[in-house]
């Protein structure tokens, strides 16, 4: 008797439609999901929202020692911040990306304007630290910096 008539026998055929291809590969997927990188994803959101969602402040104070609400914007900024926080320091999503969302998060929550939102990246600074990036992935390409250690 072969496998399959023992499975055929034992009502396999049953089991068997209902363990699809499909189904196969949902497990799968639900098998590789990383259940820390998904609360901090989701504990970063909730921060995001609990800050930008909550009445006004009436106790910030501006540096001259005078007390104001704090604004829409001014919370939305403070819970990106939170959210930013939490993403860079348990890394969920790759640091990139996370910067990138930063300014997308900026334009969608009106929290600063678009333009003004992305021209961060062009900072001459940030172009500095990209240069002395490539530059230096260059040099151990090619093991320059091997030949010069041993010399």
């Amino acid at each position: 008797m072969t496998e399959h008539d023992k499975d055929k026998k034992r009502g396999g055929e049953k089991n068997r439609s209902a363990d699809s291809p499909h189904q196969d590969h949902f497990k799968n997927i639900l098998g590789k999901i990383d259940k820390k990188r998904v609360f901090f994803i989701v504990l970063g959101l909730a921060l995001f929202l609990l800050m930008y969602l909550l009445p006004p402040f009436s106790d910030a104070v501006d540096p001259s020692g005078e007390h104001f609400s704090l604004t829409r914007e001014g919370k939305a900024a403070l819970g990106l911040f939170l959210l930013a926080a939490v993403w860079w320091v348990f890394e969920v999503i790759p640091i990139g990306v996370t910067s990138i969302a930063i300014g997308v998060v900026q334009a969608l929550f009106l929290i600063r304007p678009t333009r003004v939102a992305f021209t961060d990246f062009l900072d001459p600074s940030v172009w500095f630290i990209v240069g002395s990036v490539v530059i230096g992935m260059a040099f151990a390409r090619t093991g320059l910096t091997k030949r010069m250690a041993y010399r």
